[in-house]
């Protein structure tokens, strides 16, 4: 009778049949749980109502989301003070975004050439505002995906600790019946605890991003905020604008040039108020004609300027539409390398079901799918984060394919 027990022991060590309720079935319905939404988190269009609205100054929201960003930077380098280089960072550094804001196209003159009261600089400053306000919604939404994908990177690696958790259980089984290597036990447990370290870490540092990012929409550090997952799914063939269209989109439509042309006409009527300057007593003098020619170099300054912001603005736009067909590009091969996992996790879970693979070898597959699933997640917000730099730059409605996947793997 003894001697039966031990055989079963030993099968169900070895995961011939399963041995527990555990159920597998969990790991890609749990992996999908981060696109669920329970329709009540903050959509992106609701963050960007709350820090750009009418009663509040655009120039205001911009130092709030530039407070934010140095405290996510800060955070960062608390959490992982040597960067990129050790293992904690590497395991989430496609996660990670630059918040680096510009505050335009290109630096506009700050000088307003003496000339303040003038309509045209009146214009030209508006349109400043313009540019500046598209930039901090272009920022509001690098920020909102980031901390989405970073909120999937961790809820999965979670999931993976509790796999690595019952592997571990399962080793343990296997050298009590003298089946295992304790070096086996030794590696499997210094992953674990790598996983667990670079978790903890990762969870403090998402804490300070979310506490910064309630401060940029006027919530106290205290507050739990929920931001809704977004899908459908970008694919190579989503956008119809072609670049041609972007480029010239991006030029007939910036807020930057249509600023950059008021300050040319500002420093024209500037020059023209010198040179009549000497129908009065302000203008008399040997320093007339020089301050002529001062003026006229400021015209030409300004136009300069406005050929360089119009360079910058089609050369922006141009980069900003590779750069997304090549994150694009580079979801769909995330998304076929997901898909082989998927087949071969099924194909692995079915030999496991049937009593022809063990459960620590299953659990291997899992954990690899989990990671497959975690990449091609972070890979699908670094599109949407894409597609919003290039509306940014296109300044116009994206012709986009109707989505009819919304699959989850």
């Amino acid at each position: 009778m003894k001697c039966l027990q031990k055989v079963l022991s030993l099968v169900l060590a070895l995961g011939l049949v399963p041995a527990t309720s555990w159920a597998h079935d969990d790991v890609e319905v749990g992996a999908s749980q981060i696109f669920t939404s329970s329709g009540r988190e903050l959509t992106l269009e609701d963050v960007r109502a709350q820090v750009l609205n009418d009663q509040l100054d655009v120039r205001i929201s911009y130092e709030r989301l530039l407070q934010a960003q140095k405290k996510i930077a800060e955070a960062r380098a608390q959490y992982f003070p040597y960067g990129a280089g050790t293992v904690a960072a590497l395991y989430f550094l496609n996660a990670w975004t630059p918040l680096i804001l510009i505050e335009l196209v290109t630096s506009l003159p700050s000088k307003i050439y003496q000339v303040q009261s003038e309509k045209n600089m009146r214009w030209s400053a508006k349109y400043a505002h313009i540019a500046l306000r598209e930039n901090v919604k272009n920022q509001i939404a690098t920020l909102y995906y980031t901390i989405l994908k970073e909120e999937a990177g961790l809820a999965l690696m979670q999931q993976e600790i509790v796999l690595m958790e019952e592997l571990l259980g399962v080793v343990d089984e296997q050298i009590a019946l003298g089946l295992g290597q304790f070096e086996d036990r030794q590696r499997i447990e210094i992953r674990l605890l790598d996983l667990r370290d670079i978790a903890l870490r990762f969870e403090s540092y998402l804490a300070e991003e979310k506490a910064a990012f309630n401060e940029l929409i006027g919530q106290g550090p205290e507050v739990t905020l929920d931001l809704a997952p977004v899908r459908p799914f970008l694919t190579p063939g989503s956008l119809q604008t072609p670049a041609s269209e972007v480029v010239r989109g991006a030029v007939a439509n910036s807020p930057e040039i249509v600023s950059a042309k008021y300050r040319i006409e500002a420093a024209r009527r500037a020059k023209s108020s010198v040179k009549w300057s000497i129908l009065s007593f302000s203008g008399l003098g040997f320093g007339h004609w020089s301050r002529v020619k001062v003026a006229g170099s400021k015209v030409k300054e300004a136009q300069l300027n406005k050929e360089l912001v119009a360079a910058n603005v089609n050369s922006g736009a141009l980069v900003a539409y590779h750069k997304f067909q090549r994150q694009v590009g580079s979801f769909a091969k995330e998304t076929v390398a997901l898909d082989a996992t998927t087949l071969y996790l099924r194909g692995e879970r079915a030999m496991y079901d049937a009593g022809q693979t063990s459960l620590d070898r299953l659990i291997e597959v899992e954990l690899l799918y989990l990671r497959d699933f975690s990449e091609w997640a972070i890979a699908h917000y670094d599109a949407l984060i894409r597609l919003d730099d290039l509306a940014r730059a296109y300044q116009g409605e994206l012709q986009l394919q109707p989505q009819h996947s919304t699959t989850v793997h």
